[in-house]
């Protein structure tokens, strides 16, 4: 019985297991205790893992030898609705990761999940020429090769500022094949674009970083991170569904801020520069991170309110960081490799300004993900509600921390925040972890930005808009309102 008043609530409402030596699928709804399904901004792939408590051998009279299908449908309270939302996905076991003997007649068996496209792109290798702009190659290799996904598999936003390129697809399967295309292709300020799949339909997505960043959160109330803030409900009554949708229950913040990896990585200050072999020159430039954020707070309407995550002030050995050459990176780009008018090669530009923006997609990913946070909140307000509506990964939310200092009711609000974990940050990865013991669906949510709050809350913004400061914080801080 589903509880419409819980945000962990959720059903296996069925889960069928098939073999090509069994002409009849199997239920092993009641033996699943676990699945776990992940998403990522950085992958095509969707994958996960389920694990069974297998009473009724269904591993030996299945035989399962790593091909099999499994249909799982997941049903939870919609909280948009009348209506229950499902989930129905199709998946392959491509193998069995771990078991564990539990008694003389069960054992527990966890067997790894890729979504039927992955399982599918393992099987092909590309040895053709594509030609066209990165967007309109990658929707004719998904038409190619992925026929059962919809006469429109790709969703994009803006297109890439490349023209019109000819790939010729070095032997390597459609996946990578995409990810070398998406690679290629950067914003009008050099922002990256990625290429991306989603628990939501099969669809493939492909966006630009700039259009992440100006797109406004997926709900206009933050996420609150604070024990004290869990345990004070409105007064007069207990906490609502609602409340407890939006309350972190752990935030993480570990391995962040690695400056130096950066540095080694070409991310801060390096010396790039483009051997051109048919041309007979060097198309050389330095790549300076100061420059490149500043160009992004230019464009971007959301930056402007925004600390960048860099300090263009730090300095070491008589310099600013970014104005160091600390990495040389050479690559070969030679130019009019194909005798067609205005087609290019999958690494010529026509000058060192469009060499540029290859150096600042990398960096600009790196960066998002450098002082990147994990939380773990209730499941509801991520799952996939409605075909083609995607909630979670590339969707952006806020989140609001408490200070590490003493609040006074006396305080001014702003120093109510913790400005550097608070604020809108892009959700980058999904974990979605159904726990059938415990009957609790959870997320745990990788995070990522290019700013930080300023702490400009005042007094008046005590609600659950953006900008204000959530009301179980402000109760957590004693302040009255």
């Amino acid at each position: 019985m589903l509880n419409t008043s819980d945000p962990f609530s959720f059903n296996f409402t069925q889960i069928l297991l098939y073999s090509s030596g069994n002409p009849y699928a199997l239920n092993i709804t009641a033996s699943v205790a676990e699945i776990e399904l992940y998403e990522n901004i950085d992958q095509l792939a969707i994958h996960g893992s389920m694990t069974v408590m297998d009473t009724d051998a269904i591993v030996s009279q299945l035989d399962i030898q790593g091909s099999e299908f499994v249909s799982i449908n997941v049903t939870i309270p919609d909280s948009f609705s009348e209506k229950d939302a499902t989930l129905s996905k199709n998946f392959r076991i491509s193998k069995i990761l771990d078991t564990s003997q539990a008694g003389d007649n069960v054992e527990a068996y966890t067997f790894q999940l890729v979504d039927e496209d992955t399982y599918i792109n393992s099987l092909y290798h590309i040895s053709r020429a594509y030609t066209g702009i990165t967007s309109e190659i990658i929707k004719n290799i998904l038409i190619d090769y992925f026929p059962g996904k919809s006469s429109e598999p790709l969703m994009v936003g803006s297109k890439p500022i490349q023209g019109k390129i000819k790939y010729i697809v070095p032997n390597i399967n459609p996946f990578r094949a995409l990810k070398v295309l998406t690679d290629r292709s950067t914003g009008p300020t050099g922002t990256p674009f990625y290429v991306y799949s989603t628990l939501s339909d099969r669809k493939v997505r492909f966006f630009d970083l700039k259009e992440l960043l100006d797109i406004d959160p997926l709900y206009t109330r933050s996420y609150t991170f604070s024990a004290t803030a869990a345990s004070l409900p409105p007064k007069g009554k207990e906490f609502s569904d609602n409340e407890m949708a939006f309350h972190i229950s752990r935030l993480d913040t570990r391995e962040t801020e690695d400056m130096l990896a950066l540095i080694d990585n070409g991310d801060v200050g390096a010396n790039y520069e483009y051997i051109n072999t048919s041309g007979g020159y060097v198309d050389e430039y330095h790549h300076n991170a100061t420059k490149m954020l500043e160009n992004v707070w230019k464009k971007s309407k959301t930056q402007k309110s925004l600390a960048p995550v860099f300090d263009p002030l730090a300095a070491a050995g008589g310099k600013y960081l970014s104005d160091h050459r600390s990495v040389n990176i050479s690559s070969i780009a030679a130019s009019n490799i194909f005798d067609e008018g205005d087609v290019s090669s999958l690494n010529e530009d026509n000058s060192e300004i469009y060499h540029r923006s290859k150096s600042t997609g990398k960096a600009l990913k790196h960066f998002t993900r450098k002082n990147a946070v994990h939380i773990e909140v209730p499941g509801r307000n991520f799952f996939p509600t409605a075909p083609e509506r995607n909630v979670s990964v590339s969707n952006k939310i806020n989140i609001q921390v408490l200070a590490n200092r003493d609040i006074k009711a006396t305080d001014p609000i702003h120093l109510l925040l913790d400005t550097k974990k608070s604020g809108d940050y892009i959700i980058l990865a999904a974990k979605h972890v159904f726990n059938n013991v415990n009957g609790k669906y959870s997320c745990v949510l990788k995070l990522g930005k290019l700013g930080n709050s300023r702490g400009n809350t005042s007094l008046n913004r005590i609600g659950y808009g953006q900008g204000q400061v959530d009301p179980a914080l402000a109760r957590a801080a004693g302040i009255s309102f």
